[in-house]
């Protein structure tokens, strides 16, 4: 039970992150992707580009 809890949180936090590119709160700053506990290489290449492209 509680790892589907936690599967689907996390299938809900990068549909999240998909949706919001770079626009929702959470997930901007250095400690945006620490909350998520599965984090893919592809992900992090993704959001750091995102980043860069903010600032």
């Amino acid at each position: 039970f509680l790892e589907k809890t936690i599967r689907s949180a996390v299938e809900q936090h990068l549909f999240n992150s998909h949706m919001h590119t770079g626009q929702s709160s959470e997930g901007l700053g250095p400690t945006g992707h620490s909350s998520s506990p599965v984090t893919t290489a592809r992900e992090r290449r993704r959001h750091l580009r995102e980043q860069e492209e903010n600032f």
